[in-house]
């Protein structure tokens, strides 16, 4: 069985820092430190992990790409604008 991972091109742009920033930081961080937990305590336990991922990650993930594109929608329209 073969994992696919996807690729993205990274694109850096320059941020300011909000409250926005900092709620999201806030909120995601415990959430991460939970799946380091996870992976580093359960490497045998795929199948269970792939269960995880399939049913939280995924959909998480989509939303997440959602609202990237949805920023940098806003942004673009922003620099038309201006």
């Amino acid at each position: 069985m073969k994992l696919r991972s996807q690729v993205k091109e990274l694109v850096i742009i320059d941020q300011k820092d909000s409250i926005f920033s900092a709620l999201i930081d806030f909120v995601s961080l415990p959430i991460l430190r939970v799946g380091q937990w996870v992976a580093a305590k359960t490497p045998k336990v795929n199948l269970f992990l792939f269960v995880l991922d399939f049913i939280i990650e995924a959909p998480f993930k989509m939303f997440m790409e959602v609202i990237e594109d949805w920023i940098v929608f806003q942004r673009e329209k922003k620099d038309e604008l201006f």
